[in-house]
């Protein structure tokens, strides 16, 4: 990974067997963040003596509380109060993700927002200052494109397990990430281990030693790091730098060999980075088997899309979901949205979009996924790159 950020904090619960902090800090590990609590009544009970042992070695120590969704935030916050035995220069978070077991097996209701503002207000009555807020999918899902004024007060510890050296992408509302969890010891980047543990949780964290060390007990809440750019952090080699997701032009590609057929004609819908490497590649068609071929572009309610609808700016796609009245659910919208064919035709086309299930009424003239699974891939990748602040994603169309 060559990623320059800074590798030296772990989080731990239960789950990890045996813990030898001697070899953990020979590592170089600074902080540790161990679980506490779960809901309202779980306790993870090799919190306390880990602590000491961590705290005897001069390692930084954190502790964490695993939001469910049962009973209100407040609530949960008590139990974990009462069990963390927060010291000055600890550090607190909360981490809010699905409540599933290993393997995804739900185990109980998720926390929600609501309750997770009652933890982190409770936290801040108690402490003076707002808990790290950790959460991934979960969190960018649940916020949507809405800012919360509450949460974003927390910094935030974000999970995302990316490739090819690729930074994460962040809610709304954070100038960007402050602990980076990039690894849960299975998949994302290198290391997966620490040494004295074995596969285990891993973070960056986005400033130096000297920042970690004189903000950890304020929950490494600065304004300094707060606002800092994560790819300062980045060794400047061009793929690296165009990997992140605020420097670079992803864009989209559809591809389709047109045909009179008597079936539904698939082709691909792809999104590419800077570099030209693919980040999706995916079933899709924009028609109905009756108007499949050249001739019925410029149809309304045929398809496919129009090569070229407008020369200036070209096709776009909007990566804020828009509900529909011609399609079910949510979609994506293509831009420009109205087309007319060259004169003397004046045959106007509207409503592009990106939706899932080819073939249905709707179909013509639209990108349509095939297969669920995949449309929900283009969810995740449409919302993510919102978040980053990308509003459009040039479209090339390719028909043959």
């Amino acid at each position: 990974m060559s990623l320059n950020f800074l590798n030296v904090v772990i989080d731990i619960s239960h789950h990890e067997g045996h813990v030898d902090f001697d070899q953990v800090k020979q590592e170089g590990i600074l902080s540790i963040i161990s679980k506490v609590t779960h809901g309202v009544t779980g306790i993870d009970k090799t919190h306390k003596s880990r602590r000491d042992q961590a705290k005897e070695r001069g390692l930084l120590w954190g502790s964490y509380h695993f939001g469910t969704g049962v009973q209100d935030g407040a609530a949960q916050a008590q139990h974990f109060w009462e069990n963390v035995d927060w010291k000055p220069g600890d550090l607190i978070a909360l981490d809010f993700e699905p409540n599933v077991d290993g393997d995804g097996n739900q185990l109980g209701p998720d926390m929600t927002l609501a309750q997770a503002r009652d933890f982190v207000r409770f936290i801040a009555s108690k402490t003076g200052r707002y808990p790290l807020l950790y959460g991934g999918h979960f969190l960018k899902e649940q916020l949507g494109d809405h800012i919360d004024p509450v949460l974003v007060q927390c910094p935030l510890w974000l999970a995302q397990y990316t490739k090819n050296e690729q930074l994460p992408r962040w809610p709304e509302g954070w100038a960007s990430w402050t602990l980076w969890q990039y690894t849960d010891g299975k998949v994302g980047p290198q290391p997966h281990t620490v040494l004295g543990i074995g596969k285990c949780d891993r973070n960056f964290y986005i400033g130096n030693p000297e920042m970690l060390r004189a903000t950890w007990g304020n929950n490494l809440q600065s304004q300094e790091v707060a606002n800092m750019v994560p790819h300062t952090f980045v060794q400047p080699t061009a793929t690296v730098v165009a990997s992140h997701a605020m420097e670079t032009k992803v864009r989209a590609e559809f591809h389709l060999k047109l045909a009179k057929s008597d079936t539904l004609i698939r082709g691909r819908f792809i999104l590419l980075d800077a570099q030209g490497a693919e980040l999706l590649n995916v079933s899709a068609t924009s028609g109905l088997a009756t108007h499949q071929k050249p001739a019925d572009i410029w149809f309304k309610d045929h398809g496919p899309l129009p090569p070229n609808p407008d020369v200036e700016k070209g096709n776009t796609i909007r990566t804020r979901r828009e509900s529909s009245e011609i399609i079910p659910g949510a979609v994506y919208h293509i831009t420009p949205e109205a087309v007319t064919r060259p004169v003397p035709h004046g045959v106007t086309r509207d409503a592009f979009r990106v939706h899932f299930d080819g073939g249905t009424p709707g179909s013509a003239g639209c990108i349509a996924v095939r297969e669920e699974g995949d449309f929900e891939t283009v969810i995740k990748w449409m919302h993510d790159l919102h978040g980053e602040g990308i509003r459009e994603v040039p479209l090339t169309l390719h028909y043959t």
